[in-house]
């Protein structure tokens, strides 16, 4: 018997004293047909790169938008609409085999502020949060390589929408980030309120705290800072220095005008579109321990432009016009030939 299944002796005696009967797995039928074709599969892939890597739930609500001006043979209508019926659970199990190792190292460049201007900033409120356009979140990011010296992104987000903008600067001198702050501010669709920043000298110090917020404003500018070593009590912000910094740029160092230039032309065009109009984002609304775990509710996901448009209908009209003209796709074909360009 040993000879003729080509099993071992033992292996045999255990199937023998069972008190059923050995089956054979060659009866049994093989497992069901994928309801999803494989052009379907590789499509969700290429839409998923072109979409930033989100998260399955977002990249569900943002397939609609997307997916329209998806035009290639490979993608028919059928296809496409084999991709819309996926649902989130579907999207995540067809993209484990896509998740390229996307590994995050902390580097951090921040020095206490100037004890004057440190008292004379008030502490945030953490037990409310604003939910009306104005009020921002500020940090920077360090595009140093190895040497905290150089260049420096500010990132700006506003927490009631989650509306971010992005400035490249050299350095971290206080007039430098009063006119990086100004462009900012420019380029919002609406009006700031307050300003939420840390405890660092690049942001409590006479040309911020004193020049920016009061002197050279009609309405004077509300600034808040953090806790002393709670980064966490910026989490708007801190989360968007990886979504729309460090995922764009990385870790190297910039430390050339030139691409500062580049920088900043993203951070104006490709990439400011791409984010606030296209890229949905949640919002957390409650969180509870159960054992070891912790459950999360989250917010239906949204752009950060149909969050404005939910919450003043004053700039309606502007942003409308704006998106009407913009491809997502042809933003994300420019994004990455200029990064491209600023890393061969």
């Amino acid at each position: 018997m040993e000879r003729n299944v080509s099993m071992h002796r033992k292996a045999l005696v255990r199937l023998m004293n069972r008190p059923w009967a050995p089956c054979s797995q060659q009866a049994r039928g093989g497992s069901r047909k994928s309801r999803y074709s494989r052009e379907a599969k590789e499509q969700l892939a290429v839409l998923w790169n072109m979409m930033g890597f989100m998260c399955a739930e977002r990249t569900k609500a943002a397939l609609p938008e997307w997916i329209h001006f998806r035009e290639h043979k490979d993608c028919p209508e059928a296809v496409k609409a084999e991709i819309l019926k996926m649902s989130a659970s579907t999207i995540v199990r067809f993209l484990e085999g896509e998740r390229a190792a996307l590994q995050r190292k902390l580097n951090t460049g921040t020095r206490r502020g100037v004890r004057r201007f440190v008292t004379k900033v008030p502490v945030r409120d953490l037990e409310h949060t604003p939910e009306v356009l104005g009020p921002c979140e500020i940090d920077c990011v360090a595009h140093c390589g190895g040497s905290l010296s150089g260049t420096f992104a500010w990132t700006l987000t506003d927490i009631a929408s989650g509306w971010t903008e992005c400035k490249a600067m050299f350095g971290k001198d206080g007039r430098l980030v009063r006119k990086a702050l100004a462009k900012i501010e420019g380029r919002l669709p609406f009006k700031l309120l307050a300003l939420y920043c840390d405890n660092g000298s690049k942001f409590l110090n006479q040309d911020v705290v004193e020049w920016f917020a009061i002197k050279d404003r009609i309405d004077p500018l509300k600034v808040f800072r953090s806790r002393p070593r709670r980064k966490n009590d910026q989490y708007y912000v801190e989360q968007k220095n990886y979504t729309h910094a460090r995922k764009l740029f990385g870790y190297g160092r910039i430390d050339a005008q030139i691409g500062i230039d580049m920088m900043n032309s993203l951070y104006r065009k490709e990439w400011r579109q791409l984010q606030n109009f296209f890229m949905p984002q949640q919002k957390l609304l409650s969180k509870y321990r159960l054992g070891s775990k912790v459950k999360r509710s989250m917010s239906k996901p949204i752009t950060p432009y149909e969050r404005i448009l939910g919450l003043d209908v004053v700039v309606k009209s502007a942003l409308s016009k704006e998106k009407e003209i913009i491809n997502p796709f042809s933003l994300r074909t420019n994004q990455k030939s200029k990064v491209r360009t600023l890393h061969p």
